[in-house]
């Protein structure tokens, strides 16, 4: 079976090709609606760039991946057999993977504005590829499964029950198919059964979130409804005080479109800095001794964003540390978490409990996970 995943984000799609649960093709198309759009292409260990220029929107993107992808496996004989796709939220509703109707897409629409960032954009990508592969399986498989039996106490909030009832407003967890992926891996390394780890990861980039692991089960994770919970992020407010959007509607006269706008892409290392998200520019400048490149107010307001993200990692893995009767290790995966060795220091060294904890950078693949559950979906 020739698997195609796709795995949409706001100006990026990845891809990949799978035989089966093998990886035959990668890829991934960045920066689309910009002028310097590009591709790339990764097959047999070699990498390849395969146009340099505007790609304006997701549909266009689709297309040039689908083009490429034809002349690749026409070599091979080969042509795809079903097509995955990742989607962030599925509520209580989608804990499966599912096969994609019409139907089926109507209702994944109201997932919309839970995870405004992440579904929209998600969903208009599988419409685009249902309309051009029609005769194609279309899989949808959902971050929030990995969270599913997470117990009642955790999962929900201390809100009038019938809101939960009614509304389905409880806790998620986001970045499952990434945090299953890591956890995985890293039992592997260690050479233990997955049901006898126990293990903290943290998936470190744009989104950021901690998942606690234990003896086989998710204990907990810091996103939420949505996957604004939880950390300071790149754009995202993290935990914020139900109160505050409440006096920004009614002070500061902002709509709640606009409210929703401000904390999630408005806020975090961007809204504290004053002047980037990156946490690679976030450290350079927190770092310059050059006062024509940084000024001071710059360089004190990254070394601020730098220490409120540091110390909001630090107090959910030591919450989840404390709860946890042995663990094996604490896992940094996502580009943060992978790349920054002095973020990973920071973090630990603020610990002094864990010091001794094993260390595992793991890159993730939530797209090796999806062709593996759909392999393992009945026949």
């Amino acid at each position: 079976m020739t698997i195609l995943v796709l795995n949409a984000g706001s100006a990026t799609l990845k891809f990949r090709v799978f035989e089966n649960t093998k990886e035959r093709v990668a890829g991934s198309v960045e920066r689309i609606g910009l002028h310097d759009s590009f591709i790339t292409l990764n097959q047999h260990g070699a990498s390849q760039q395969l146009t340099a220029r505007k790609i304006t929107d997701h549909t266009e993107a689709l297309r040039l991946v689908s083009l490429a992808l034809r002349e690749t496996l026409a070599e091979d004989k080969q042509t795809i057999d079903v097509i995955g796709h990742r989607v962030v939220h599925g509520g209580e509703e989608f804990v499966h993977p599912t096969r994609v109707t019409r139907t089926v897409l109507g209702r994944l629409e109201k997932y919309n504005e839970w995870a405004p960032s992440h579904n929209p954009m998600e969903l208009h990508v599988l419409a685009i590829a249902r309309h051009m592969y029609p005769q194609i399986p279309h899989i949808a498989i959902f971050d929030t499964e990995f969270y599913q039996e997470l117990p009642e106490h955790i999962y929900l909030y201390a809100l009038p029950r019938a809101l939960y009832a009614k509304y389905g407003i409880r806790r998620y967890g986001f970045h499952g198919l990434s945090h299953e992926y890591v956890i995985r891996e890293a039992a592997r390394l260690i050479g233990k059964p997955l049901k006898a780890c126990s293990f903290i990861s943290c998936h470190l980039g744009s989104g950021s979130s901690v998942t606690a692991f234990s003896n086989g089960n998710v204990i907990d994770t810091t996103m939420g409804f949505s996957p604004l919970e939880g950390l300071t992020m790149g754009t995202r407010v993290g935990d914020l005080d139900a109160s505050v959007p409440l006096l920004l509607q009614r002070k500061a006269h902002l709509s709640e479109q606009k409210v929703m706008h401000v904390l999630y892409k408005e806020s975090g290392l961007l809204g504290i800095s004053g002047f980037s998200s990156d946490m690679r520019d976030i450290l350079r400048a927190a770092h310059s001794t050059s006062a024509s490149t940084h000024t001071q107010a710059r360089k004190k307001r990254a070394r601020l964003a730098r220490d409120m993200y540091v110390y909001d990692v630090q107090r959910y893995v030591g919450s989840y540390f404390s709860l946890m009767p042995a663990c094996d290790g604490a896992i940094f995966t996502g580009g943060i978490g992978e790349r920054s060795v002095e973020i990973r220091r920071r973090i630990l060294k603020g610990l002094p409990r864990m010091k001794h904890l094993k260390t595992l950078i793991i890159p993730t693949n939530e797209e090796q996970m999806v062709a593996e559950k759909i392999v393992a979906m009945p026949r």
